[in-house]
């Protein structure tokens, strides 16, 4: 079944624009499909809300968790450096390229829930 709704979101005009994020959500679904089938135990996981959307020129300790998180100096400053491997990480992790860190990039680096 997931197999023939990623089929059809595919052929949708927009998927160029959402297809990355339809695609996590199908495979989230097909994930938790196939524990429940095997008996597997569900381990209910409550959205985190609290992160603070972060870019070139921000400051902080959301930055600086960043940082630790990518493996890179931490002082708290996004600059370069950081933005470059915001990207790096971006694109070896089939996430939108932008240099920005908001919830996908928080959840992917494990940051967020």
């Amino acid at each position: 079944m997931c197999d023939h709704r990623l089929a059809f979101l595919h052929g949708l005009s927009t998927w160029d624009v959402f297809g990355k994020g339809w695609a996590r959500r199908v495979e989230g679904v097909r994930s938790t499909a196939l524990v429940m089938a095997s008996g597997g135990e569900l381990v209910a996981q409550t959205p985190s809300v609290d992160y603070k959307i972060i870019q070139r020129g921000s400051r902080g300790e959301w930055v600086k968790r960043l940082q630790r998180a990518l493996g890179i100096q931490v002082d708290g400053k996004f600059g370069p450096a950081t933005e470059a491997a915001v990207k790096a990480w971006q694109a070896e992790n089939g996430l939108e390229v932008d240099g920005i860190a908001g919830r996908n990039t928080y959840r992917s680096l494990g940051l967020l829930a």
